[in-house]
């Protein structure tokens, strides 16, 4: 039994509580020095060893558990992570059996070495990890993607219209599903699938009002790399911490064609006409660290105006090759003499690094954006402006 507690695939292990014990503990979880949760069972009495199986869960589903909503069979049946632990240590008197551990997936099972579906545990009060403060944000989620959204309200009430959460709910869900075909025209020149961003709500949380939604995806046995709803919510993250620049946001929106989204506009709307700072959370399998953003209702003004100057001007992506003639990292600014004409601007506020190393006089490669800024009335072009997205070594076109 003292082998239980230090698995070379886990580590040592702690115990930390003991749902069901027969001369032994036999139901329990306990944890790593990674601060890694697993329910552990001891599942059947063989000839030469005792088996027990390991399944990694989130606090939240320890918590589900614990509370008897997820029964038993299914915290071992159907893992988070789809696959288990299985270790099987030699009887105390048996000296030809070894230790070994291995991981499998619950289907090489027999079904009886689960628990009945009918088993779950009842237990009523709040769990608190002992280093909750330590534990990995992203073992906090379910196996998926998973955004949060919490509404501070102004006036400290924790309930929210429904009126205001279906059309939340909406423009959101569009938000992703556009961003997602964008991809998907990008990466594979197809339509993306209706249901590739489909979302759950996870539930509720007492003591504010926040609101959890996990992405549908079945991640492969040992998933390496990441999914579509990964890619697609980073996106989204992505656009949300622009806000705080305009060349970023526009540039953002841009390269997610989302200019002319009604929905976009409409979400700034609807989070600007409820009393209340908004946040988003990402937590994914595959970052280290939960991502947030803050949305202050004072904020999102300026983000509408921004919109609005994109819709009424044309901005597209430039190729030039001149001499470099000014450039100032302080104030932004830069000065590229070409064959016909001088492109003068701004920098981006995150410029790349061949920006940084430039040197003056000498003749470059720039990738510029062109923003040509039109008189609603008429049309017509009142104003041009030119930002540096990037400076390349200078290379000669063959002659052919």
């Amino acid at each position: 039994m003292s082998n239980l507690y230090n698995i070379p695939q886990l580590g040592k292990l702690e115990i930390i509580e003991v749902f069901d014990y027969h001369n032994e503990p036999i139901l329990l979880s306990c944890c790593n020095e990674k601060q890694e949760l697993y329910i552990v069972l001891y599942a059947s009495d063989l000839p030469e060893h005792e088996m027990w199986l390991f399944a990694k869960v989130s606090l939240e589903k320890l918590r589900l558990i614990r509370s008897g909503q997820i029964n038993l069979y299914d915290a071992f049946a159907k893992p988070e992570k789809k696959h288990l632990l299985k270790v099987l240590i030699p009887h105390w008197n048996c000296k030809l059996a070894t230790f070994h551990s291995d991981y499998i997936l619950p289907s090489e099972l027999d079904d009886d070495v689960f628990l009945s579906s009918s088993y779950r545990l009842n237990l009523t009060d709040t769990f608190i990890f002992p280093n909750e403060q330590n534990l990995p944000e992203n073992e906090h989620s379910y196996q998926g993607q998973i955004i949060g959204t919490t509404f501070d309200f102004f006036d400290d009430r924790i309930e929210a219209p429904a009126d205001f959460l279906s059309k939340f709910f909406k423009h959101l869900l569009s938000i992703l599903k556009h961003i997602r075909e964008v991809q998907s025209n990008y990466t594979t020149g197809s339509k993306a699938r209706q249901d590739d961003m489909e979302l759950s709500v996870l539930p509720f949380q007492p003591g504010s009002f926040s609101i959890k939604f996990v992405s549908k995806e079945q991640l492969p046995f040992f998933q390496e790399t990441t999914t579509i709803q990964h890619d697609v919510i980073s996106e989204f993250i992505n656009l949300l911490q622009s806000k705080d620049s305009e060349i970023e946001f526009k540039n953002k929106v841009i390269e997610l064609q989302l200019s002319n989204s009604k929905d976009y506009n409409n979400l700034l709307k609807l989070l600007y006409k409820i009393d209340a700072n908004t946040t988003f959370t990402w937590t994914s399998p595959y970052i280290a660290e939960q991502k947030k953003v803050s949305f202050l209702k004072k904020e999102i003004p300026k983000l509408m105006h921004f919109l609005k100057e994109l819709d009424e001007s044309e901005v597209t992506t430039i190729h030039i090759s001149g001499y470099l003639t000014a450039l100032n990292l302080t104030q932004k600014t830069f000065e590229i003499q070409t064959n016909d004409d001088p492109y003068r601007g701004t920098i981006l506020k995150d410029y790349d690094s061949g920006i940084e190393n430039a040197t003056m006089s000498l003749m470059y490669d720039a990738t510029v954006q062109k923003i040509l800024k039109k008189n609603i009335s008429t049309k017509k072009v009142v104003e041009t402006k030119y930002v540096l997205l990037k400076l390349e070594k200078f290379k000669e076109q063959s002659k052919p």
